[in-house]
């Protein structure tokens, strides 16, 4: 006789749900961690309440989804659930789970009941992301790798219905990071912008202008992957997109300017130009001040042009 386990779920259960220890729910949401540490009462501001961990998971959209998953604490405590659930199923006679030395035979008939398939490459395991949202290769590595050791563990964990949900839960948490870090970046590019004008003060369109100039000559096609590519902290916390930070359009601006000034001007304003002709350019707008105020302010960033040109032409005469 073939060494099994007899357990109490039926064949056509298409989520065990997780048995034990695991939180039952009562019909009402359970309490945050912050909600039920004393230490983090009294200081915490009144600010919006905090979403549930599940908020921006597509799959939470189904009520009786989300009501499963108010059971956890966040996602790492669904996911260990979900895994820990064959080892709480209990004798039935209908499905019977491989003991330790079960045979090879008793190990296909279970896996052929659940249906499991044979290895992970026969799974699917790209989930459905907004358009324009990327799978890359280092995400697929990584659920590649949580499936192929769920698979490894065997038993239930090698149900369609478990790699499924893994497939489904890994592209929720990454559309919710996307949503987090799209947010970031707008604040952190309103929060760059203004130390870049305080910087370069009366400059800043000039310098823009360079820094742009620099990013697109230096990194040529790559330059929109550049200028959107996140910024991590050694924290690990995300600090932006790399193309809004005073440092890196400071770097631009200033490796323009050293590298080939005439030719930057010339690209942005025509065939460069002596100190005199600068001047009196200068000279010509200004005195639109008062004659014509709307031509005058259509001026300005040309006017912050010239004003530049003119400040190294002089400083490389000296």
């Amino acid at each position: 006789m073939s060494d099994t386990q007899v357990i109490d779920a039926p064949v056509d259960t298409p989520h065990p749900a997780p048995a034990g220890d695991a939180p039952q729910s009562s019909g009402e949401p359970s309490p945050s961690p912050q909600a039920l540490d004393p230490a983090s009462a009294g200081d915490a501001p009144s600010a919006e309440p905090q979403k549930d961990w599940y908020a921006d998971f597509e799959l939470a959209k189904d009520d009786k989804v989300a009501e499963r998953l108010k059971r956890y604490g966040s996602t790492e405590d669904a996911i260990k659930a979900g895994l820990s659930a064959q080892d709480k199923l209990r004798e039935s006679g209908r499905i019977k789970l491989p003991g330790e030395n079960a045979s090879d035979e008793d190990r296909a008939e279970f896996y052929s009941a659940i249906g499991a398939k044979e290895s992970v490459a026969d799974y699917d395991l790209t989930p459905t992301l907004p358009e324009g949202m990327e799978f890359t290769d280092a995400n697929k590595a990584m659920l590649t790798t949580l499936a192929e050791q769920a698979f490894e563990k065997g038993g239930m964990l090698r149900s369609p219905e478990v790699i499924e949900f893994m497939r489904d839960a890994y592209g929720d948490v990454l559309q919710a990071q996307a949503v987090q870090m799209k947010e970031i970046a707008e604040s952190k590019q309103a929060e760059y912008s203004d130390q870049i004008r305080k910087m370069w003060g009366d400059q800043f369109e000039l310098n823009s202008k360079l820094a742009s100039e620099g990013v697109s000559r230096f990194f040529g096609d790559s330059f929109e992957e550049i200028r959107t590519a996140q910024l991590v902290g050694e924290d690990g916390q995300p600090m932006g997109r790399v193309g809004d930070h005073p440092a890196f359009m400071t770097a631009m601006m200033e490796a323009v300017r050293q590298s080939s000034e005439d030719l930057t001007f010339t690209a942005i304003q025509g065939e460069p130009m002596g100190s005199e002709a600068i001047e009196t350019e200068i000279k010509n707008i200004q005195n639109l001040r008062h004659s014509d105020p709307d031509a005058y302010a259509k001026k300005q960033t040309r006017l912050l042009e010239l004003k530049g040109r003119l400040e190294r032409v002089s400083s490389k005469a000296a």
